[in-house]
């Protein structure tokens, strides 16, 4: 009996802890459309710091969510609001200034792609920088050979455009698409996008000496030979 209880236990808590990861995301990611992402956007990226945020968010989540359970199956329910009350008033302006830096490094963390501009959204910008593709100085593409945690794996694609003042993007940092170009082909986006600002002459450095790295299908292997081809 124990153990079926355990697992009843675990269940709910992997159930819970699920669903408040997708409110919590899909709120996150609402309010940044909102404030950030135009109707005529194409794609938008994510940019680091990021992961280190969402890192943050998973693994606080968890706390709140455990607690939840043990709500739930103790009988003490009114020591344990009391208790929760008092750690919460003890740490409240660390709990506060930790969410909130949290959230607003995720909500502004955003580059818009659209087919007239690229603006690029930061915690230390949260206002944006606007380029227009005549901005575009340079592109870096290949495929990385190590891991770096979290920043990249080994096997990662990547398409690094630089502006003219040094600042960079990866468009594959990918976020979203928009609706309308939801019929594309994974990747096919940045392909896309390659074509667009190669056809402006812009100095492109690549190579494939790592593509044989990348773990996907051949069409998407494929792809991204073509994208280092084009030149």
């Amino acid at each position: 009996m124990k153990i079926v209880k355990w697992i009843s236990i675990g269940l709910l808590w992997v159930v819970t802890y699920i669903i408040g990861l997708c409110g919590v995301f899909t709120l996150l990611n609402t309010t940044q459309s909102i404030i950030y992402v135009p109707k005529e956007y194409f794609f938008t990226l994510h940019n680091f710091p990021l992961d280190i945020a969402t890192f943050f968010i998973i693994f606080i989540l968890a706390k709140p969510t455990k607690w939840l359970i043990k709500f739930l199956k103790t009988k003490d329910k009114g020591m344990l609001k009391k208790e929760t009350i008092a750690i919460i008033k003890k740490y409240k302006i660390s709990i506060f200034i930790s969410a909130f830096l949290i959230i607003y490094i995720y909500i502004t963390n955003v580059t818009v792609i659209t087919n007239e501009y690229i603006k690029l959204y930061s915690p230390v910008n949260p206002t944006g920088i606007q380029y227009s593709y005549d901005d575009i100085a340079s592109v870096n593409t290949g495929v990385y050979h190590n891991r770096i945690l979290f920043i990249r794996e080994k096997g990662q694609f990547y398409y690094k455009v630089k502006f003219n003042d040094g600042r960079s993007i990866d468009l594959m940092d990918l976020a979203k698409v928009h609706k309308e170009f939801n019929d594309l082909e994974t990747y096919e986006e940045i392909e896309i996008m390659d074509k667009k600002i190669m056809k402006m002459r812009v100095s492109k450095i690549s190579s494939d000496k790592y593509l044989h790295l990348v773990k996907f299908d051949p069409k998407y292997s494929n792809r991204f030979q073509r994208i280092l081809d084009n030149k």
